[in-house]
């Protein structure tokens, strides 16, 4: 959201950067994941 008046703003929505979607989301917790057991594979 734009921060325009602060009484307009919506509780939990963010106003400094956009926000994921829920597929993006996924896809980053996943390919954090797989860094993860990579790397305790070592």
């Amino acid at each position: 959201q734009t921060m325009k008046n602060k009484t307009d703003l919506i509780y939990g929505q963010s106003i400094t950067d956009a926000c994921l979607n829920w597929k993006d989301t996924e896809d980053c917790l996943e390919s954090l994941s797989k860094a993860i057991e990579k790397r305790r594979l070592k």
